[in-house]
């Protein structure tokens, strides 16, 4: 068997930037930035995020780009750094997007960069909003920049196994709460080694600011199955967003690397059509495309999982084997469920009260013809209106509940004979 070690390097030459392919892209950064700052009248932009820090992936083009404006000067002026920053963007076509704060996206030559103004602070008890503590983010994980291959690995892992992000409508890991795991386990094996003895609600204190955590922090702070305390800020989980799936997920994956390594674990799966035929071959799939939504990446992917997860609902009476979506981050979504069966038996058998509940029994009655007693209730034999796969998204699509997320929903079964 090949070890978990060689894996890692083969991933890791495959997912990090060569020296030449670093220069051309902080070449075409600085040249951005320096653009960027010619227009400002009252802050300095600088690079943020995973440029900043030099954990970027190969084949990322995107960049973080934080305008900082004086906090002295600009502190009680917080809610309208945006407005500041808008008029100054203009000659370079941003688009203004809403967030905690607002922020602006420009795209040069493929490239995305997102436009952050925060305010310019020396320590994370001086911001106003959540963004101003990002540079120091940037700071903190400089210092151990002999981790960088590792926080990729790890990085690629969770993107490979669905639990990357820590977007509303995904619930995984952000990069900085992987960064922090990296450091304060000092490598991508040991984090997972360490993820294996996990319980729920362990927490990851790397600055030991408090000896207990659970009663230091707010309790809303604390719902997440994972605690890590920012370094920067001793009163913030970094791993607010986490849920038990994602929290789940990175441990079963980490158990079954571990076991057998393999570079599948570093691999993103395409989820078209086709793969998915290939993938479940012999059974019955349910494939479901998503497109026509509008708003920005987050808004749009939180919309697109409510209907996946109202698909799935619909499906539930056929049997759920395996299920998984995927969002592009740009105007699709598309979800797969493979399926029991594809079509209900004609009649179903519809529980109603208590027999104990003589009115109720009375009024179920009169509502059903054909009821019998089953056990200590009372219960009906119905005709189904709709029976096949087919027929039950039909008819849920039409509904109220459906309709109101405004998208195109697409879907196509394929059975084992198909």
């Amino acid at each position: 068997m090949v070890s978990a070690q060689s894996v890692c390097k083969e991933s890791l030459a495959k997912i990090k930037p060569t020296k030449q392919e670093e220069r051309k892209v902080s070449v075409f950064i600085n040249e951005f930035i320096g653009k960027v700052n010619r227009q400002i009248k009252h802050g300095r932009a600088i690079l943020g995020g995973s440029g900043a820090k030099g954990t970027w992936l190969k084949n990322a083009y995107d960049a973080d780009i934080f305008v900082q404006y004086p906090h002295t000067q600009f502190k009680h002026q917080s809610d309208q750094l945006s407005d500041l920053l808008a008029k100054d963007l203009k000659p370079l076509k941003s688009v203004r997007l809403h967030g905690s704060r607002d922020y602006f996206q420009v795209n040069v030559k493929g490239f995305t960069f997102e436009i952050v103004p925060i305010l310019n602070i020396k320590k994370a008890e001086d911001a106003v909003n959540i963004t101003d503590v990002s540079p120091l983010h940037a700071k903190f994980v400089c210092k151990y920049k002999k981790y960088a291959d590792d926080i990729r690995l790890a990085k690629q892992f969770c993107k490979a196994s669905g639990c990357y992000g820590a977007e509303s409508y995904i619930g995984g890991f952000s990069g900085y709460a992987l960064e922090i795991l990296v450091i304060y386990y000092k490598g991508f094996l040991p984090l997972l080694k360490n993820a294996l003895t996990w319980k729920s609600g362990t927490v990851i204190d790397i600055k030991k600011y408090h000896k207990n955590a659970k009663a230091a922090l707010n309790q809303s702070k604390l719902i997440s199955p994972l605690i890590i305390i920012d370094p920067v800020d001793s009163s913030r989980n970094a791993a607010a967003a986490l849920s038990q799936e994602k929290y789940s997920i990175l441990k079963e994956a980490a158990r079954r690397f571990l076991a057998k390594p393999h570079m599948k674990y570093f691999e993103i799966e395409d989820a078209t059509e086709a793969v998915l035929r290939a993938k479940y071959r012999g059974k019955s799939l349910l494939v479901v495309t998503l497109s026509g939504g509008i708003g920005k990446a987050d808004v749009l992917g939180a919309r697109y999982l409510k209907m996946v997860r109202y698909v799935e609902r619909a499906c539930v009476p056929l049997g759920i084997e395996e299920k998984g979506w995927r969002f592009d981050r740009k105007k699709s979504a598309n979800a797969w469920f493979v399926l029991k069966k594809t079509e209900l038996p004609s009649i179903e058998i519809r529980q109603g009260p208590p027999l104990t509940l003589q009115q109720h029994v009375s009024d179920f009655k009169k509502k059903h013809k054909n009821t019998f007693i089953q056990g200590n209730r009372i219960a009906a034999k119905v005709s189904r209106k709709e029976r096949t796969v087919q027929q039950i998204l039909a008819a849920a699509l039409k509904r109220q509940e459906a309709r109101h997320l405004k998208m195109s929903t697409q879907f196509k079964v394929i059975t084992g004979n198909s």
